[in-house]
């Protein structure tokens, strides 16, 4: 396997295993009978969401057969469209707010922890005909829908 597929790929292991400890806490504390903190089910939210960015980069690679710079340079152009073009919903339920709030902040930490990457993946992304749309990527990534869910599975309570 390729360094740059590795990197990618261990990446993403990484975001999955801090969503895995951030869940493993809240149910530790569900399951002891103690008190819910509401910064904890914000941390699994904002953890499972940056996971779901280094997901689409995985996806990408191993679904539509591009190489791990193309698919990286695709998500990282998919999380800066949903930067650029995505204003922060509102909504009259502060959860889901919060949600919706924490899935752009998942985009912005992804586009910051990949920044070190420009060069390469700018290079990448600029030569590659007929790849995977970027906007497609950013649209599911920003509402929920790459979870494999459709809108907010963790605002209705349903666990991944």
């Amino acid at each position: 396997m390729p360094v740059y597929e590795e990197y990618v790929r261990a990446s993403a292991d990484e975001a999955s295993d801090v969503h895995g400890d951030a869940e493993s806490r809240v149910y530790s504390a569900m399951n002891n009978g103690d008190p819910m903190e509401a910064s904890a089910v914000v941390a699994v939210v904002a953890a499972r969401a940056v996971a779901e960015w280094w997901r689409v980069a995985v996806d990408a690679i191993d679904n539509q057969g591009l190489d791990a710079a193309d698919a990286l340079a695709l998500t990282r152009q998919a999380a800066r469209r949903c930067l650029i073009e995505h204003t922060v919903p509102r909504h009259a339920c502060p959860v889901e707010q919060e949600f919706a709030r924490t899935r752009i902040e998942a985009a912005r930490t992804f586009y910051r922890t990949t920044a070190h990457l420009e060069e390469i993946t700018t290079t990448a992304a600029t030569r590659t005909p007929g790849a995977a749309d970027s906007t497609n990527m950013a649209e599911a990534a920003a509402d929920g829908s790459a979870l494999g869910e459709p809108g907010n599975a963790a605002a209705s309570g349903q666990a991944s």
